[in-house]
């Protein structure tokens, strides 16, 4: 037997690591100048060099964590159901919110690797895949939390999800008519603007309020997200994870045939 380490510090490390590395880039973007200081987009504060290069490190580094605090997770789930077949979530619905979790993960790789003024469809495109991933993973999970209940968790930690839940799907909706909104005067405005000029919305441009809002939902949104992820903790408190062992082939059939060279 190997020996066990404690998984329950990684939600802890996730839900701190995300609003930490997004504040570094936000530092970075505006010591540059290169976005308008009063709160840009998530988005915005890693899109010009040197920043962008932080933002796509940290946030690759978030995805991994988030990858093995999924596995994590869907493992706990499963033994629960193979213990307690009749009330714990069936199989296919625990595999179903982990692949839904999956797409979410890949959503916010591709926000960290395909810039928004390189290449802003794909980048919206993996933003929506990972704030609409978590947010209907994180509504699975809540379910699971009330049929898990007391067993597992507790019941406020049940109630503690549904609101997050709750408070993530509006905000989800909240940032994207804002952001329509805004992009729509913006360009009603100024037509034969580019991506880069978004980076300085400033108070003298039109739709800078439905801009504002966005970004102030968006960023709301990453902490509730992160608030969401931080749930788990007392979860993982009762899980060890045990070291893998390693074993080696044997390099010979029988090792007392070999002969060594003079």
């Amino acid at each position: 037997m190997g020996s066990h380490l404690p998984v329950h510090w990684l939600p802890l490390a996730i839900a701190v690591w995300m609003p930490l590395s997004f504040g570094i880039t936000y530092i970075l973007a505006v010591s540059a100048g290169h976005v308008y200081p009063w709160l840009p987009s998530i988005s915005a504060t890693g899109t010009s060099p040197p920043e962008s290069c932080w933002f796509g490190l940290f946030v690759n580094l978030s995805t991994f964590l988030l990858l093995f605090a999924g596995y994590i997770r869907h493992a706990q789930v499963r033994e629960y159901s193979h213990c307690r077949p009749t009330t714990g979530p069936r199989k296919c619905t625990n595999l179903l919110a982990t692949t839904i979790g999956l797409v979410s993960v890949i959503g916010l790789f591709i926000v960290a690797n395909w810039q928004m003024t390189s290449a802003i469809r794909v980048h919206y495109f993996g933003s929506q895949c990972c704030f609409y991933g978590a947010n209907i993973y994180f509504i699975f999970q809540t379910v699971f939390s009330f049929w898990m209940a007391p067993q597992l968790n507790s019941l406020q930690i049940f109630v503690l999800r549904a609101l997050l839940s709750l408070l993530m799907v509006s905000l989800n909706i909240g940032t994207n008519v804002c952001n329509y909104m805004a992009w729509k005067l913006y360009n009603n405005f100024n037509p034969n603007s580019s991506y880069k000029d978004h980076l300085l919305w400033n108070p003298t441009d039109p739709g800078y309020g439905w801009h504002l809002a966005y970004t102030i939902m968006e960023w709301c949104l990453m902490l509730t997200l992160s608030l969401a992820v931080l749930s788990f903790f007392p979860d993982f408190q009762r899980i060890k994870l045990e070291e893998p062992a390693i074993k080696m082939k044997r390099l010979w059939k029988d090792e007392r045939s070999s002969t060594s060279r003079v």
